[in-house]
């Protein structure tokens, strides 16, 4: 590490430094770095950088020399820091970048992630020694392989989730490669329950697709027998509509027939009722004749 960076971690702290510096910040060493990577692509040219954690990535050293070394395709690279992030962008606008801390992931706030690689350059040495084993612990979970990249030889990890499997020195820069103990066996669980998570999905998806189907069959039968049902009635109506007509055409002729007995009987009634009066007026008058008769006789 360089004596000016050294200089200023000790006048404002590590913390405070990125908070001020951090959308600023050039790594002092990058030439090294660089050339680190450049070795590191050539060694563990059987890595798989797929998908890529440049973690605590700074201003995008790793990432820019990864893009220039890196042979194998796909290659997907994101970064991640909560100081620097603005730096990263000017010079990696391309890729995406998170601003989750040590602490954060420590927590377990990516867990369920699978990373192919993750490269932490320069920043590892300097975490809280508190924070360091959970830290380690929660990125054996995402991630099959770890490069740490450190300017000191002290620091190593020494935690049951990692175990070292090759290592270099270039120029001062210690670049060493870890594979992760309990990834594979967590995934395989994880990858487990997710398949049986799907699988009850599916279930259920298809039990629900059932359900529809069965019940638009249902719909489909119930409006064939509306259908049919209407079809029937309008062809027993188009049957019913002559016998209707010559129904209609009775109830006319009945109705016709009833009003001309009923003119009948009026005529009937009215001769009846005129005969009645004459009778009345005859016997009226006959009577009256019998009493003039009778008078003219007692004269």
């Amino acid at each position: 590490m360089s004596k000016g960076i050294r200089n200023q971690y000790s006048k404002y702290g590590v913390t405070n430094y990125y908070t001020q510096f951090g959308s600023n910040y050039r790594n002092p060493h990058e030439r090294r770095l660089t050339l680190s990577i450049k070795k590191m692509t050539s060694l563990f040219s059987d890595l798989d950088y797929s998908n890529v954690l440049d973690l605590a990535c700074g201003s995008g050293e790793i990432t820019l020399a990864l893009q220039k070394y890196v042979q194998k395709r796909p290659l997907k690279i994101s970064g991640m820091d909560p100081f620097t992030n603005e730096a990263y962008k000017m010079r990696c606008s391309s890729n995406k970048i998170e601003t989750f801390s040590f602490e954060d992931l420590a927590n377990g706030q990516i867990f369920g992630r699978k990373y192919s690689l993750i490269i932490c350059s320069y920043a590892m040495h300097l975490c809280n020694k508190s924070v360091l084993p959970n830290l380690l612990a929660q990125l054996a979970l995402i991630t099959l392989h770890l490069i740490i990249i450190s300017p000191t030889k002290k620091f190593q990890i020494q935690n049951y989730n990692w175990q070292k499997i090759n290592g270099f020195v270039q120029e001062k820069v210690h670049v060493t490669l870890y594979k992760s103990i309990n990834f594979e066996m967590v995934w395989e669980k994880l990858d487990y329950e997710n398949e049986k998570e799907n699988e009850n999905e599916n279930e259920k998806e298809n039990s629900d697709q059932k359900e529809i189907k069965t019940k638009e069959k249902q719909e489909s039968k119930t409006l064939k027998n509306e259908k049919g049902t209407k079809e029937k009635e309008k062809l027993l109506e188009e049957d019913q509509k002559p016998i209707k007509q010559e129904t209609n055409k009775k109830k006319v002729v009945i109705e016709k027939e009833k009003e001309k007995e009923k003119g009948k009987y009026i005529q009937k009634t009215k001769r009846k009722i005129s005969s009645q009066k004459k009778d009345k007026k005859k016997k009226t008058k006959s009577n009256s004749n019998v009493k003039k008769k009778q008078k003219s006789k007692f004269k």
